[in-house]
């Protein structure tokens, strides 16, 4: 039982076991009495995913040029081409693969941003208890869902339990002065992917603020973030939507307005071995991939890389333990649970009221 006992479920129909965070009523591109602005939407691909920017260009035709999409997609793609040369573990010479090859003991000077990422990290792992570890990427690699993909296999106990000695952010010592400095004190292996979009997402949506934009909404692989209004002047409106039985079944929809939200399922990336799923979402604690029933958190936040990093502890924690910390830190979260009748899904106290005040609205 969970400890608030307002708390109820809401039954979802049964289907399919994929949850995808979706976009409703978003854009219309060809809107009457818009001529004033006009929408530019910017896609591309980066970190194994794809990335998405909509924004509304106030004014083009009112003897202002606009904006330069052209220009525009060239800085969001180096800004994003650099935070993947910083701390991708997929690129052998990025800024963290190099740090996880240097020898434990030894600082190496490291940029603000990777920085700013790990610190993160590590406050995070401090609030969950180590439910969130950022240095769990040797038992992510040992499950076949890092840079060495071998999905479909079961480590042996003793591997697992190897891995687990490699595993523990308390070992990473952070020095701020004289320079930005980061060192292990054991082989420990950093991984960032948990975070690193969401942060991606965030400074995509610094460089729009920063030219005075006012309305955009920042997507990486379903990680978003909102400024403003769309181009009818409502909030950006998300759907958390479940198939089922090929339909669309949304769960729940929510203004999106100067907020973002993330989603860590189990939907996407598991293998199955013997009738089993097994997720890439892995239990620090355990050194096994989450065995609970919850299929995946959705996570509002005003910054998409603490939704990110929240909602995958979360997910680590399962339902109980899981919405206890969400409770203590009044997250806006929704818990999507499996049940032999379908899925069902919990929210949060401040995700319920979240919802109440944009009805009332």
């Amino acid at each position: 039982m969970l400890a608030n006992k307002n708390l109820s479920y809401r039954d979802i129909s049964t289907g399919l076991g994929r949850l995808i965070v979706v976009l409703v009523c978003m854009i219309c591109l060809l809107v009457t009495g818009c001529d004033e602005s006009r929408i530019l939407v910017i896609r591309g691909h980066t970190m194994g995913t794809t990335y998405s920017v909509k924004v509304i260009d106030e004014f083009p035709d009112k003897g202002n040029p606009g904006l330069n999409e052209a220009a525009l997609k060239a800085e969001l793609d180096e800004e994003l081409a650099k935070i993947n040369l910083l701390m991708s573990t997929y690129i052998q010479d990025s800024e963290i693969s190099q740090f996880n090859s240097n020898k434990s003991g030894q600082w190496m000077e490291m940029s603000s941003e990777t920085m700013d990422v790990v610190r993160f990290g590590m406050r995070l792992g401090e609030l969950s208890n180590g439910a969130f570890d950022i240095t769990v990427g040797p038992l992510v690699n040992l499950w076949g869902f890092g840079p060495d993909i071998q999905s479909g296999t079961m480590p042996s106990a003793e591997a697992v339990e190897n891995a687990r000695s490699r595993v523990g952010y308390q070992s990473l010592e952070v020095e701020q002065y004289p320079g930005l400095r980061l060192r292990k004190h054991k082989d420990i292996y950093v991984d960032l992917s948990a975070i690193a979009k969401g942060y991606a997402v965030d400074r995509l949506s610094e460089i729009l603020m920063g030219k005075e934009l006012r309305n955009f909404l920042v997507e990486i692989g379903g990680e978003l973030r909102s400024r403003g209004v769309n181009d009818q002047g409502h909030p950006w409106r998300i759907g958390i939507e479940n198939p089922a039985a090929g339909k669309e079944n949304v769960l729940a929809t929510v203004q999106l307005q100067d907020m973002a939200v993330a989603t860590s399922g189990d939907y996407r990336n598991f293998f199955i071995l013997d009738g089993k799923r097994f997720s890439h979402t892995i239990n620090p604690g355990t050194g096994y991939p989450v065995s609970h029933q919850v299929a995946s958190v959705t996570v509002l936040s005003r910054s998409a890389m603490e939704a990110d990093g929240w909602a995958t502890t979360l997910n680590v924690l399962g339902e109980e333990k899981g919405m206890e910390l969400a409770e203590r830190f009044n997250l806006s979260a929704m818990f999507v649970v499996r049940h032999d009748s379908g899925f069902q899904h919990l929210l949060t106290p401040a995700f319920e009221k979240l919802l109440e005040n944009q009805v009332s609205k």
